[in-house]
């Protein structure tokens, strides 16, 4: 039985140690918490692989996947009906119809609706200059009546 030090273990010094001295340690009462977790992520490490070993996945990806037999098949059941060139369906011909209509309509309808929104301000800014001189002469109007009356008021 090896001697334990009360002290957290660091990694590398896990490391040095064999799987029989890491199962003495994880055993042990003095073995703090945060040694535990190190030595079962160094024991997760060595029983599974590396996500991102690269040369791995590709030697097993050529052994389950590209055998001889499969030479020239797909890995996938219908890849020739989905290789295969299809017509479209009536629908999508008539969804891109409707598609080209609208993108070509709306030149037409642009210029329409600017040309209709000049003459509505034209409008509304000749109602505006009728409604301008319309005031103008009722206050004209009433300054003169108002100067006429005071004319007969002190005429008396």
């Amino acid at each position: 039985m090896m001697r334990f030090r009360k002290k957290a273990w660091t990694e590398e010094e896990l490391r040095a140690l064999s799987e029989d001295e890491w199962n003495e340690l994880l055993l042990a009462e003095e073995t703090d918490a945060e040694t535990v977790l190190r030595i079962l992520k160094l024991l997760r490490a060595q029983t599974q692989p590396d996500p991102l070993d690269t040369e791995r996945a590709w030697k097993e990806f050529q052994e389950l996947y590209n055998t001889p037999e499969g030479q020239g098949r797909s890995l996938y059941l219908n890849a020739s009906a989905a290789m295969r060139r299809k017509r479209p369906s009536p629908r999508i011909i008539a969804a891109a119809a409707a598609c080209l209509i609208l993108l070509a309509l709306p030149q037409n309808w642009i210029t329409e609706i600017t040309t209709q929104l000049d003459r509505l301000e034209a409008q509304a800014a000749a109602e505006d200059s009728r409604r301008d001189l319309t005031d103008a002469y009722l206050r004209y109007q009433e300054e003169l009546a108002t100067d006429r009356m005071m004319r007969i008021v002190s005429e008396q």
